[in-house]
């Protein structure tokens, strides 16, 4: 089935976690330690006299304000002096080997990310020189911008819109870049992150509805932002391509971003419904194929001596195919010239390819390379659409009171969307540095869909007086074939029910006879369940028939009251209808194991025959005779027998293939009608006959016959 396969739990950008080693040194001092150097207590004098025209001023601002301030200021600044001293001048032999360390990690984690975290605290004036800090950045950047230049001090704008989407750069002293706009709008891609020049570069914005996710921002030195995700594909539409994860292009530190993940391709949407409106044929459509997942980013490169490589993005899952489209309904009455019949479906869609992984980011001289981001898993095939259903009979149209026969269900789709590769592992920058790992393949997606069910047949209409024969119910449309793998083929329709038939009329002035009951219908054999590579498809369940109508009764001769008058003849009762055959029991089928056979439908039961009318009393003193019992007319002799019971209908047959199906009981037969009284003779006329060739005296007529019973079925094997 559609959806059952593994699916991966891919994180989002704002989860994912960056690689981050545990080290054993972790202070500054210790850090320093490891590399054998500090940036501070081995920095030129020219440096550590700007470092002071910064500090100075801010020092002697709290002594200003508060002595005491100053004061810890001074001691703080002292106390992180004499540790750098310390570092510097300790013994390189006592540090721990480049092999057992990550040292762009180290480096990252004791050094960089305490600094970063001190420089957005200045920014945010949450240090312990409180809002100072940013009335001197004030101060510089507008200074900067009265003369034209960037931001000195400070983090960079967010892309807010599609019209302005990009983060602006960090500061070029120190600040992170601004992030990219997540985009919001079809079609238009995520906005870049903004690079830093000391500090993280802004991520990329996320994709929308199948557009791509934004670059991340480089970064001179720090952590280079990761690109955004694509968006998901829509109304069966592919996935976006998750956007680079930015670069460290300084050369002392720097981590590369992470890739953005690809996004999944949607699910094909299901085909139209059939329609036999404006010429439509009645057929489903066909679903539509899942969309691809997008492409995974690469990863950012680390910086040339010490940096790690990102992460490359995974790869979007491609999208499972569309439903197929179920078959059009029927009709009755031939509304709109709309067919009885009820359309065949629509076949299932096929599953869309995965996105490939990102390649991991190259690292620096020490660090370790990007992973490699995995590939997304394929799509499942869509499962076929259900045949639409016959209609009911309708004597008003050319089907005479038939019920229209099922459409035949769909297939599955045919092809599973192809997993895809994972992305390569980043390059090492030297022997010195850690190769990351491949991403992983992504699972193909299933083959296995199942069949659509076949449409039910349509009801046959019940006789009526100017159609007294019940239509025949309608056959069951055959299951859909499942796909190539375990899943089941399509069960089939069941077959519609026989209409009864009408009872017949009884005797009228202008007809001493009564009427034969109609027929019952044959009720419609069950669809046969569709084909699998495992598993077949259960066949449909037959029809029930409908019942034989029952004989109309005869009515009595006429009875004289005045002069003298031979009696008159009573009618002959109308036969009982034959009940109607049971549909079969639908096969089922499959190639290693088959589905459990329909079983047959109900045979209808024979109607009764109809009573035969009394002769009448001759009405006079001369010798008159009396009517015969059940005559149609009175050129004929008398039948002195009630009208035949109806036959009954025969069992269906199981199913042939599989488990087989039950058979059913032949229909049981109708009573025949009763016989009626001769009339009686006046003087020496002679009495009405009860009998085929009557003798000449009253008697008593006999009933008719009963039906025989239908034959039973045959069960499935």
């Amino acid at each position: 089935m559609s959806g059952q396969h593994r699916r991966r739990n891919r994180q989002s950008k704002s989860t994912k976690a960056r690689r981050r080693r545990t080290v054993g040194l972790t202070t500054t001092a210790g850090a320093a330690l490891a590399f054998g150097l500090t940036p501070w207590a081995c920095a030129p004098a020219a440096q550590a006299d700007e470092l002071d025209a910064i500090l100075d001023p801010i020092i002697n601002s709290l002594a200003s304000i508060d002595p005491t301030l100053a004061a810890d200021a001074t001691s703080l600044l002292a106390t992180l002096d004499t540790a750098l001293t310390g570092a510097a001048t300790a013994d390189p032999a006592s540090a721990v080997s480049a092999q057992s360390l990550d040292f762009a990690q180290l480096y990252d984690t004791s050094i960089y990310d305490p600094s970063h975290t001190f420089d957005q605290e200045w920014i945010n004036g949450t240090t312990f020189l409180g809002n100072l800090t940013v009335q001197y950045d004030n101060v510089v950047n507008n200074l900067s911008a009265d003369f034209g230049g960037p931001l000195l001090i400070g983090n960079g704008a967010d892309g807010i819109s599609a019209a302005d989407p990009n983060g602006a750069a960090g500061g070029l002293w120190f600040g992170d870049g601004g992030s990219g706009w997540d985009s919001d709008v079809a079609g238009d891609n995520g906005g870049a992150g903004g690079i830093a020049y000391d500090g993280n570069g802004g991520m990329g914005g996320d994709g929308f509805d199948g557009s791509d996710g934004g670059a991340g921002g480089n970064t001179a030195y720090g952590i280079a932002g990761d690109g955004g995700n694509g968006g998901d594909g829509v109304l069966g539409g592919n996935g976006g391509d998750g956007g680079v994860g930015g670069n460290a292009t300084g050369f002392f530190f720097g981590n590369g971003g992470d890739g953005g993940n690809g996004g999944d391709g949607a699910t094909g949407t299901t085909g139209e419904t059939g329609s036999y409106l404006n010429g439509g044929t009645g057929v489903g459509g066909n679903g539509n194929n899942g969309g691809e997942g997008g492409t995974g980013g690469a990863g950012g490169r680390g910086e040339t001596f010490l940096g790690d490589g990102g992460n490359g993005g995974d790869g979007g899952d491609g999208g499972d195919g569309g439903l197929g489209g179920n078959g059009a309904l029927g009709a009755s009455g031939n509304a709109l010239g709309i067919p009885a019949d009820g359309g065949n479906a629509g076949n299932g869609g096929n599953g869309g390819n995965a996105g490939a992984g990102g390649a991991g980011g190259a690292s620096g001289f020490f660090g370790t390379s990007g992973d490699g981001g995995d590939g997304g898993a394929g799509g499942d095939v869509g499962d076929g659409g259900t045949g639409g259903r016959g209609a009911d009979g309708d004597f008003t149209d050319a089907s005479h009171g038939n019920g229209g026969n099922g459409g035949n269900g769909g297939s599955p789709g045919q092809v599973a969307g192809n997993g895809s590769v994972g992305g390569a592992a980043g390059t090492a920058g030297s022997v010195f540095a850690t190769s990351g790992n491949a991403g992983a393949g992504g699972d193909g997606g299933s083959a296995v869909g199942a069949g659509g069910n076949g449409g039910d047949g349509g009801d046959g209409e019940a006789g009526n007086a100017a159609f007294p024969d019940g239509g025949n119910g309608g056959n069951g449309g055959n299951g859909g074939n499942g796909g190539a793998g375990i899943d089941n083929g399509g069960t089939g329709g069941n077959g519609g029910l026989g209409g009864n038939g009408n009872a017949g009329a009884p005797a009228t002035a202008t007809s001493q006879a009564g009427n034969n009951g109609g027929d019952g219908g044959n009720g419609g054999n069950g669809g046969d369940g569709g084909q699998s590579g495992s598993l077949g498809g259960n066949g449909g369940q037959g029809g029930n028939a409908g019942n034989g109508g029952h004989g109309g009764d005869a009515a009595a001769g006429y009875q004289a009251t005045a002069d003298e008058s031979d009696g008159y003849y009573g009618g002959i009762g109308g036969n009982g209808g034959d009940g109607g055959n049971a549909g079969s029991g639908g096969d089922a089928v499959g190639t290693a194991h088959a589905g459990n056979g329909g079983d047959a439908g109900t045979a209808g039961n024979g109607g009764n025959g109809g009573n035969n009318g009394a002769g009448s009393n001759a009405v006079g003193t001369s010798n008159i005779n009396g009517g015969d019992s059940g005559e149609s007319f009175i050129a004929n002799p008398p039948n002195a027998n009630g009208g035949n019971g109806g036959l009954g209908g025969n069992g269906g047959n199981g199913s042939l293939s599989g488990n087989g199906g039950n058979a059913s009981a032949g229909g049981t037969g109708g009573n025949g009608g009763n016989g009626a009284d001769a009339g009686n003779a006046a003087g020496g006329g002679f009495g009405g006959s009860a009998h085929q060739f009557g003798d000449p005296a009253s008697g008593t007529g006999n009933g008719g016959t009963g039906g025989a019973g239908g034959t039973g079925g045959n069960s499935g094997a």
